[in-house]
């Protein structure tokens, strides 16, 4: 019984509204922004996956994720909550002969950590979705490289070794032949250069993830 009853247990009555009106909304802010979060979570799981993946649906995934971590419940959550555990922590303190107390703190703590648990997740997942809208980016520059490189060999070099051959043809001394040669050995050079960046291009593509 309480000490003003005659018993041993002492109980402070302001503390124990002011802790349940600091715990009360703190629950309620951690139930909402845990239930926001797992429904978009739920909504990314259940998108249905294109058979190439987009640069369009990963950023449309990191718009939502994004629009989920900056709602106003989670910010307020992340910049006060571990605030608001310490200050319920105290109070609890002076109504330490409380069950109640103990366990709606100890609920208090649990779903605040739910709530950073998924928010944590999510962070992981845009990042994943970020990291691979890079990937797709390089895996684009070097598609762009390799068609460069093809239109090079199929009309820059078929072009060159024409003009070389008629020229050869038209050489009426050793000194235009001699000079043809030469063309011929600039543009083979030109070409192995060519070949070495068509070698360059496969291992990179070897290093990028598929999509």
């Amino acid at each position: 019984a309480p000490a003003s009853c005659g018993g041993s247990c002492t109980h402070d009555q302001l503390e124990w509204v002011e802790f349940f009106k600091q715990l009360e909304p703190f629950v309620a802010a951690c139930r909402s922004a845990g239930k926001s979060l797992l429904s978009t979570l739920s909504q990314l799981r259940n998108e249905e996956v294109p058979h190439q993946i987009t640069r369009r649906f990963l950023n449309h995934q990191c718009r939502q994720i994004t629009k989920a971590l900056e709602s106003e419940n989670i910010q307020k959550l992340g910049r006060e909550g571990n605030k608001t555990l310490t200050s319920l922590a105290e109070r609890s303190q002076w109504l330490a002969n409380s069950a109640d107390v103990k366990r709606c703190n100890s609920f208090a703590n649990d779903s605040y950590n739910s709530v950073e648990k998924v928010t944590k997740r999510m962070e992981q997942l845009k990042q994943e979705r970020i990291e691979r809208l890079k990937e797709l980016a390089r895996f684009r520059t070097l598609q762009d490289e390799a068609d460069e490189l093809l239109s090079w060999t199929k009309k820059v070099g078929e072009e060159t070794l024409n003009s070389l051959t008629l020229l050869l043809r038209s050489a009426g001394d050793s000194a235009g032949v001699k000079e043809v040669a030469n063309d011929f050995e600039k543009f083979f050079f030109n070409a192995w250069r060519q070949i070495e960046k068509s070698n360059d291009l496969y291992e990179e593509c070897k290093n990028i993830k598929e999509f």
